[in-house]
């Protein structure tokens, strides 16, 4: 059967989209690949959720994780709190898993600068909410350039 876009679940084109199959010349039993419907690409390079590349999607989670990280990390005291511990852990694990994966067909450097950027950023605005740190003009500007610069790298990234 040929694959269409919105196929999977009976979800709207434009949604997730893809295709497993075996590719032609393969051997049965060995784990499927998955394929973009229109271009056949290999998943990673083409997988789209609602119009975004997976890699990006990948690389904004893995910024979300991260954030989780750093305000976990503040919980620990000093790794002196287990629950607090291992959620950490587990947080910055998943956070690099979702970065590798980000990096299989984004550049080295624009994912890690953007993944860092979202973590800072992030981190930033959760300390001002959650600790009530401080908000002067200065510390606002220069995460207002750091924001800049992930958005000048996504940007530079399409071309």
């Amino acid at each position: 059967m040929p694959c269409r876009p919105g196929w999977l679940n009976g979800l709207p084109a434009g949604a997730i989209s893809l295709c497993v199959g075996t590719p032609a010349g393969a051997r049965r039993g060995r784990p499927r690949t998955v394929y973009h419907p229109e271009t056949g690409e290999q998943a990673g390079t083409a997988l789209r959720v609602m119009g975004v590349p997976m890699a990006w999607v990948y690389l904004f989670t893995a910024g979300l994780f991260e954030v989780a990280f750093a305000i976990s990390l503040k919980g620990t005291q000093g790794f002196t709190r287990p629950l607090p511990i291992l959620l950490t852990i587990g947080f910055m694990l998943v956070s690099l898993w979702l970065l590798s994966l980000s990096m299989r067909s984004l550049p080295l450097g624009t994912a890690y600068a953007i993944w860092t950027g979202i973590g800072t950023v992030g981190s930033v605005i959760a300390g001002i909410r959650l600790y009530g740190e401080g908000t002067d003009p200065a510390r606002l500007a220069c995460v207002g350039l750091i924001l800049a610069g992930v958005g000048g790298l996504k940007f530079l990234s399409l071309r």
